[in-house]
Formats: structure tokens, C-alpha cells, sequence
């Protein structure tokens, strides 16, 4: 009989599919099929507090087994180790006479074992030169039982921090020592140097040969912070994201389960890996959205970290200048151990905020003064950052003729037209279609582009400043090799106007950077987000963070056409905290979350009829229950996604788990008809 928790390999449907033994059973029920187990890996077994984990997020996201098991468990290829062998150095003294190419290869592996394959694609070296070594019995081949080099205490090289620094890190290393621990909100202005407090805490647990996961929100910010961990560090901590290649995750994923220490910087996913010595979780700019899966399997990595540390009983420290309104309250109600840090490094003051009338210069993309001031950025070789939340060239093609908006075939959604690559692109389903075309209303050929996004901002500003570097930087440039390369052009000054959408905003660290323009401001607020408010706050004040992070005090223009928008006098105000309180008020009085908890269910079907029937039935379901109120069904605000019709139900509950114990209770199915797809988001963001 195999233990509990061990991973197994079945077949289902011929197709072979990892599994977990949860519970042995001596007869299953109902005459249930018992499938053959075709391989065991009994070196492979998850903890308990992992299963524990695994438990808890099925209930609460409302899961299947089977979906929440493909967190832990990606494919049979990533748990699979293969074996591979290290050539390391002896210490016998090197033997005179030795060719170039062999005192290369002795060198590269001085304290610094590799694999065959390393120092094939370093050197192109022969097997037949790496042979010959090993008869001289200067090289030594041994299989691969340490999948990385151990860490070396005494060659961390940790900035030495400051007064405020200091006070912080004595403070959380205080926390981290009380037995019943909470999370702990690392509360610094941007600037601060808050990631060289939690370095000096990584640096801790490794001293304790413990485990320490690293959350970052986008692939885009490991560049920078990467190279500056290594500076620290003396080496490069694990990476874990749907970049990283399949033979390197397999390594990660098996060195998981050993209680060997290490760092790990990774995703949303990286949360899911065995850990069997965790030690320390910190989630950075732990405000951003991108920690919300909205694809899939839906979660909070957020949420669901602070609920493994709890589990593990582990330490977690959450990190932004601009915390999600549920960490605030969380801190007001001590909940969460809060440490805050108020002095920016070397003492700068936080950026001026100005706002530019835009009905002063009519219809103008560049104001007057916005360009005055880059031009006065350029004469004092200072580097400015425009941001535009909108990427590609014109959000909106028009019939010149009558006036119809061209619209994605498949749905009910504006094709933004991106000039670069001269097509236009649907940002719902990624349907692309040519520029040229005819109007499906009047059979014009004539159309008109309208709206600003990043291209347009982009050519005209070259337009403008003839003689300056611009670059551009989205989303769409995360794929292209040569990221990592504009953002070392940034750093060393080789660029002077930065043009980015909202990514440019998170944690990036520009030296030079003097300025920061937001030029769309009016356009942030056309969504149906309940959170509106405090993500535009959130956003304003990180991108201002960007601006005078050393000696020099930054600026920050803000282009409106309603300079008088209480949100916006809040900005300028730059009191974080009086406008926080002002939001839960707002959100406490309309029963919003962190007040209540939320679930959006989304029936879609290429049958419209279908689909509205299916969402009345649900809707049914609910009715009549006390402790929940149903808002809808109504129309998705975009309607007709990808082919299909959506209609959409908001469950509203004032304590935590009602709904789910409810659907329970029901005995809830989404997968009723193959026509018709029901999708549940607890805690959701977006509701279009």
C-alpha cells in the first residue's frame, strides 16, 4: 500500500496524467473504477502543511481536485530529475605544458563545477579535450547530486544601511521572533530602500540554511533586480516564471523538495513549488493586479501566500509605498505587524505634483508647458518618462463615411490599430486584421484613426525632439531579447525620453530620471472596476516614485481636462493615509470590498438564449438566502467575447467563506453543458 501524499502516474483517457494519494481505501464507493497506478515516485512525497495548502485553496477559489492539483503538479516532465553528471576540479597541481584550450576549461571550473554541456557551449570544446583531462586526473566527473553551488556566507556584500533603514530591519527582525507570527507590511515611500532591508532579512535566513521565496508582480522588473542581487548576494538567485526553460524548472521543482537553502525570485506560479525548508516569503509591490491569475485556475497569489505562511507557520512580509486597501485595513486593525519607513534614501524630498490644464491648448497630444519642460530636461542631460496607458497607435478606426467603429468580427470590442507592425489587433481575443478594409454598414473604404496610445505618443514626440533618444517601453516589448538591454541603455543615460504604459511604473530604479509626464489622465477612469480610485492613487504615486531617486527632487506633470477631480486635489495632496481612510469610508458605507466578500460568475455560449436562461437559473439558486445578496443577471460590459455571449451575476456576502460553504452546500456544477461555460472568481478585480 503506497503512503499518503506520494505522487502517482495514471492513465485517464490514454492519456498519462500525474496524481496524489490523499487517503488509502480498502473498498471505494459506489462501484467506483479503480484505475491502474503506473508508476510511483516514491521519492517525491509533499509535506503536510503542502496538502494542508492544497485543501484550503480548493475550498476557497471552489475548485475541483483536479484543477487545484495542476497548480502543484505541472506535467510529469518538470517532477521527472533527470540525471545529469558535473565535472569538478581537482586539487592536484596543475601539469605544466597545457594547452590554451585546456588551461580555459580549468580555469572556468575553478570552485565552480559544471556540466559537460556548460563547457561545450562556453569553450566548443571536443569531448575528446575534456577526456584527456580526466586521464591526467585533473578533472573529476561525479553525478549531480547538488543541483546548485552552495551558498557562500562570506561573500555577501550587503549595503550598509541607513538610520531609517536600520530602525525598520530591527523592528521586522523583532516581529519575525514573536511566536505567533502575523504578516508583516513593510510600509516605505518610494525610494526608501525598502528592497535593501528585505536583503538584509534574505541575508538572515540564509545564515539559518532556510528557504526564501521572492515574489515579484512582472517578468519585466527581474532584469534590474536580478543584476542588483547579485551585487549583494555574489550570486544569482533562482528564477521561476513561464519564461524560464523546462529543464531549469525541473531542477528548481526537485531542489524544492530537499531542505537545501536558497533564494527564488518568481511568479504567481512560484508559489506552488514543494518547499520542504521555507523559511521567509516576500511579496513585492504586494498592491500590483498582476498577482491576480484571471486565466485558468483564478487566485490571489497575494491572498494565498499569506494563508501558506500561516500553514507553515513561516514568515511573510508584504512590501509596497502603495499597499492594497485590503493590507491597510488589515495594519489599522493589527491584524498585520506594521513597519513603516517615511525618509526616501539620501534624504529626497517625495516629487512635486503640478497639474496642465489641457483646455488651455485645445486639442493639443503635447502640451506647451509638457514640452518646455522636456526640453528643459534635455538641456540638463536629464532623463524624462511620459506615461501611456494605452499601448499600439489609435484605440478607435472609424468609418470617415458615416462613422461606424471597425470591431473585432469575433467580438464586441474596438480593433486598436498598431502601426509598427501596420495591422489591426483585437485586445480581447488577439484577432488581427489589415488596415485596409471596407465599412460593414455604408461600404466605405475611408477611415479615420482616433484616440492616443503609446506609438502615436512615441512618433510624436520624435517629431517634436528631433535630435533626442526615445524609446518606448509595453508589454509588447516583454517577449523581445533586447528588454534587458533598453533597460541598460536607461540606466546608463544613453536614452533620454522614456515612453511607457503602466509596467514602467513598477519598481524600476532610473538614476538619472528627473521628470515624470502623464499625459492620458482623463481616460483612467472609463472602466467598471470598483477599484478604480485607489489603482489610479496607487499608479500616480508609483510612477512619481520614479521621478529624483537621488540628490535631485523630482517633478510630476499630470495632462487634464478636469484639473478640479477630487481624486485628482487627493493626489496632489500626497497624503496616502487621508485619502485611504476616505476610500474605506466610501467602501465600508457601500458594502465593497475589504468590507464584504465577492463573487462574479460569468455564463457565457455562442447561444445567446442559452446563456441568459443559464444565468437566470443561477441566479435562482441564490435568491432567497439572507446572508447573500445577488446583483443581476446583466450583459457583460463587453458583451460578446471571442464568439460567445456573457452574462454576468455579482454574490455579495459581508463575512468570509459564506459563499463558498454555500455553493457546497448545493452541491454546485459548472460543467452542466458542454455549450455553456460558467466561470467563478472569488475576490474579483475586473467586472466588464
Amino acid at each position: 500500500m503506497l503512503s499518503e501524499r506520494t505522487i502517482v502516474l495514471v492513465s485517464i483517457r490514454n492519456k498519462k496524467v500525474l496524481g496524489l494519494i490523499i487517503k488509502n481505501v480498502i473498498k471505494p464507493k459506489n462501484n467506483f473504477i479503480i484505475k491502474t497506478i503506473e508508476k510511483e515516485y516514491f521519492d517525491k512525497v509533499l509535506s503536510k502543511n503542502i496538502i494542508s495548502f492544497y485543501n484550503w485553496l480548493t475550498h476557497y477559489y471552489y475548485l475541483n481536485a483536479g484543477q487545484a492539483l495542476k497548480l502543484f503538479l505541472p506535467n510529469q516532465k518538470i517532477i521527472e530529475l533527470t540525471k545529469s553528471n558535473i565535472l569538478y576540479l581537482t586539487y592536484k597541481k596543475h601539469e605544466s605544458g597545457l594547452t590554451v584550450s585546456e588551461n580555459n576549461i580549468l580555469n572556468f571550473l575553478y570552485n565552480n563545477p559544471k556540466t559537460k554541456t556548460d563547457i561545450f557551449q562556453k569553450f566548443k570544446s571536443k569531448k575528446s579535450l575534456i577526456d584527456t583531462l580526466k586521464k591526467k586526473e585533473l578533472l573529476l566527473e561525479k553525478e549531480n547530486n547538488h543541483f546548485f553551488n552552495d551558498i557562500d556566507i562570506k561573500k555577501l556584500s550587503l549595503k550598509e544601511l541607513t538610520r531609517f533603514q536600520k530602525e525598520a530591519y530591527k523592528k521586522i527582525k523583532g516581529k519575525i521572533s514573536e511566536k505567533n507570527k502575523k504578516p508583516i507590511f513593510l510600509d516605505g515611500v518610494t525610494g526608501s530602500g525598502k528592497t535593501e532591508i528585505y536583503f538584509k532579512l534574505i541575508g538572515d535566513f540564509l545564515k539559518l540554511k532556510k528557504q526564501v521565496l521572492v515574489m515579484i508582480p512582472e517578468i519585466a522588473l527581474s532584469e534590474q533586480w536580478l543584476e542588483r542581487f547579485k551585487k549583494s548576494f555574489g550570486f544569482y538567485p533562482l528564477v521561476w516564471n513561464s519564461k524560464v526553460k523546462l529543464s531549469q524548472k525541473r531542477k528548481i521543482w526537485n531542489i524544492a523538495l530537499t531542505k537545501q537553502p536558497f533564494v527564488l525570485v518568481g511568479a504567481r506560479s512560484s508559489l506552488f513549488l514543494p518547499y520542504l525548508n521555507l523559511g521567509l516569503i516576500i511579496i513585492d509591490e504586494e498592491n500590483d493586479q498582476s498577482y491576480k491569475q484571471e486565466e485558468g485556475v483564478i487566485y490571489n497569489a497575494r491572498d494565498m501566500a499569506v494563508v501558506k505562511a500561516k500553514i507553515e507557520k513561516t514568515s511573510i512580509i508584504l512590501v509596497s509605498a502603495t499597499p492594497s486597501l485590503e493590507t491597510y485595513k488589515n495594519c489599522k486593525e493589527k491584524k498585520y505587524s506594521l513597519v513603516k519607513i517615511n525618509k526616501r534614501f539620501q534624504g529626497v524630498s517625495a516629487p512635486k505634483i503640478k497639474v496642465i490644464d489641457m483646455k488651455k491648448y485645445k486639442s493639443k497630444l503635447i502640451s506647451n508647458k509638457l514640452e518646455l519642460e522636456l526640453n528643459n530636461n534635455l538641456k540638463q542631460k536629464k532623463q524624462s518618462l511620459i506615461l501611456i496607458n494605452r499601448r499600439g497607435y489609435a484605440p478607435v478606426s472609424l468609418c470617415s463615411v458615416c462613422g461606424t467603429k471597425r470591431k473585432c468580427k469575433n467580438c464586441d470590442a474596438s480593433l486598436v490599430y498598431h502601426k509598427e507592425s501596420d495591422v489591426l489587433i483585437c485586445h480581447q481575443c488577439g484577432r488581427k486584421e489589415i488596415k485596409e478594409g471596407r465599412c460593414i454598414k455604408c461600404d466605405s473604404d475611408k477611415f479615420i484613426l482616433v484616440g492616443v496610445g503609446l506609438e502615436k505618443v512615441f512618433e510624436e514626440v520624435n517629431k517634436i525632439f528631433k535630435l533626442a533618444k526615445v524609446i518606448k517601453l509595453s508589454s509588447d516589448s516583454l517577449d523581445k531579447e533586447n528588454f534587458g538591454k533598453t533597460l541598460k541603455y536607461i540606466e546608463e543615460s544613453k536614452v533620454d525620453i522614456i515612453i511607457g504604459t503602466q509596467i514602467i511604473s513598477k519598481g524600476f530604479d532610473f538614476e538619472n530620471l528627473k521628470s515624470v509626464f502623464i499625459i492620458d489622465f482623463d481616460t483612467w477612469f472609463n472602466n467598471a472596476d470598483i477599484r478604480t480610485n485607489e489603482k489610479v492613487f496607487q499608479l500616480t504615486q508609483q510612477i512619481a516614485g520614479r521621478a529624483g531617486r537621488r540628490k535631485e527632487r523630482g517633478e510630476v506633470f499630470i495632462q487634464t481636462y478636469q484639473p478640479k477631480n477630487k481624486l485628482l486635489n487627493d493626489i496632489i495632496k500626497n497624503n496616502r493615509d487621508l485619502f485611504y481612510d476616505k476610500e474605506l469610508k466610501i467602501r465600508k458605507k457601500s458594502l465593497l470590498p475589504p468590507y464584504s466578500k465577492l463573487l462574479l460568475i460569468t455564463v457565457s455560449s455562442q447561444n445567446l438564449k442559452l446563456s441568459e436562461e443559464k444565468a437566470r437559473e443561477i441566479k435562482r439558486l441564490f435568491e432567497g438566502v439572507l446572508e447573500l445578496k445577488v446583483l443581476g443577471p446583466i450583459p457583460a460590459q463587453i458583451f460578446y467575447v471571442n464568439k460567445k455571449y456573457r452574462f454576468r451575476l455579482l454574490i455579495k456576502a459581508k463575512s468570509p467563506l459564506i459563499i463558498q460553504n454555500y455553493l457546497v452546500s448545493k452541491n454546485f456544477t459548472l460543467n452542466t453543458d458542454a455549450k455553456i461555460k460558467i466561470k467563478l472568481d472569488i475576490d474579483p478585480y475586473n467586472l466588464y
